[in-house]
C-alpha cells in the first residue's frame, strides 16, 4: 500500500512538473514572437512603401519556412511522439530568436544609414 501512494504521488508530481515546463515554453514562444513582431513593427515604420510590400512578402515567406523547418525537425527528434510540441516550439523560438537579431541588425542599417525614403 505505501508503495502504491509512494507511486502515485511521483505520478501527480511528475505530471505537474510537465506541465509546468509546457506552460514555460508557451510563455517562452510567446515573448519570442512578441519580439519580432515588435521589430518588423519598427520596421515597417521606416521603410516606404514598395520596401514595406516586399518586406512583408520576405516576413510571410520566412513564417512558412520556419514553421516548415520546426515541423521536419520535430518530426526527427520526437518520432511524432509526446514530445513534439515541445520540440516543434523549441525549434521555432531558436529560429524566431534568431530572426530577431537578423532584423535588429537590419533595422539599424536602414535606420543609421538612411536607406529607406519612408519616414
Amino acid at each position: 500500500m505505501k508503495m502504491r501512494v509512494l507511486l502515485i504521488y511521483i505520478a501527480v508530481a511528475f505530471t505537474a512538473s510537465a506541465q509546468d515546463y509546457a506552460f514555460d515554453i508557451d510563455d517562452a514562444y510567446k515573448q519570442s514572437i512578441g519580439g519580432m513582431d515588435s521589430v518588423v513593427r519598427s520596421l515597417l515604420k521606416i521603410l516606404n512603401e514598395s520596401q514595406k510590400e516586399d518586406f512583408e512578402k520576405v516576413q510571410k515567406n520566412w513564417r512558412l519556412f520556419a514553421e516548415s523547418e520546426s515541423r521536419f525537425k520535430a518530426n526527427l527528434t520526437s518520432g511524432g511522439g509526446s514530445s513534439y510540441s515541445y520540440d516543434y516550439l523549441s525549434n521555432l523560438i531558436f529560429l524566431t530568436d534568431g530572426r530577431v537579431k537578423e532584423l535588429t541588425y537590419f533595422y539599424k542599417k536602414v535606420k543609421d544609414n538612411n536607406l529607406s525614403g519612408g519616414d
